[in-house]
């Protein structure tokens, strides 16, 4: 059997993100384990500074795992 060790919720605060974090915690309670609740906003800066654009160099963990393929 896999045991879970923590729980990753991600949330937008929707009504339907709601009943998730319902099915969520319950889960979190069953398995004695903790929950984590995580949100993205986006950046309220954007309209100073702008959309990011170009190319980013890779992760080094990208180059990594792509050179053990």
């Amino acid at each position: 059997m896999v045991k879970i060790e923590n729980i990753l919720f991600a949330t937008d605060f929707s009504e339907d993100s709601g009943y998730a974090l319902t099915y969520a915690r319950t889960l979190a309670e069953l398995c004695n384990t903790r929950l984590y609740i995580f949100h993205v906003i986006e950046n309220p800066l954007d309209h100073l500074y702008g959309e990011p654009h170009g190319e980013y160099p890779r992760s080094k963990r990208t180059r990594s795992r792509r050179s053990m393929s």
